[in-house]
Parts: C-alpha cells; sequence; structure tokens
C-alpha cells in the first residue's frame, strides 16, 4: 500500500493539500466547536413588540417598533388592513434594536390608514 507521499502526487500538490488541512483546522478553530450550530441556538426569549401609526389623506406616516434593553430585533414588518389602500415604502431593522415602518396614504378623502410596525425581538 503506498502512502500519500509515495502515491504519485506531485510536491506542488502535496504542499496544496497541507495547505487546505491546515485551512480547515483554522476555521474548526475560529468556530470554537460550533460548527453546524444553528443561530438560534444562542437565543433564550423572543418578545413581540408594536407600535400605530397613522397616515392621513395623501400623507405618509414612520413609527418604530422597539425592542427591550437586552434584547436585539431579529425580525418584523407591517401589520394593515389589508382592505386599506396604504402602501409600504419601508419595512427595515434599524440600529436602535427595533423595526421601522412607513407607509403611504395615496388616497385623498378616504380617511386616515392605521398600521402597526411590529418587531420580533430576541434576548441574547
Amino acid at each position: 500500500m503506498r502512502t500519500l507521499t509515495t502515491a504519485g502526487r506531485s510536491p506542488a500538490t502535496l504542499l496544496a493539500l497541507a495547505a487546505l488541512l491546515v485551512a480547515c483546522a483554522a476555521l474548526a478553530a475560529s468556530l470554537g466547536g460550533n460548527a453546524g450550530a444553528s443561530p438560534l441556538d444562542k437565543i433564550s426569549a423572543v418578545k413581540e413588540k408594536s407600535k400605530q401609526g397613522n397616515a392621513p389623506d395623501g400623507n405618509f406616516d414612520n413609527v418604530e417598533a422597539r425592542c427591550p434593553r437586552g434584547y436585539e430585533s431579529i425580525s418584523g414588518g407591517v401589520s394593515m388592513d389589508p382592505n386599506q389602500d396604504g402602501v409600504v415604502y419601508e419595512s427595515v431593522k434599524n440600529e436602535n434594536r427595533g423595526w421601522s415602518v412607513g407607509v403611504r396614504n395615496p388616497s385623498n378623502g378616504g380617511g386616515t390608514i392605521t398600521f402597526f410596525a411590529v418587531a420580533f425581538c430576541a434576548k441574547r
């Protein structure tokens, strides 16, 4: 039986294999034993926070649902009656551990649109 060094491999191939082994070892060390672990494994609690917004006729409104101290937003969105004609122009995670939502009311005379910014907050 031939070994790796006598298996007819060129020195360049052996060097490339050695470099690959070193890279794999470095990656395993940097993961600290968490290879394959889900990022959700570190979440201990999730809270839902919401904040109401009101967009008057022909206007815009922006609101932010904020997570409590010690939590961070992991997801979010907007909740609005499907019969209202509001246009969501923003739904993003922001730096203030919350979720920002912007809605435009294109209607003139249709009344104020009520909506909610929703943030799902994870305790880390």
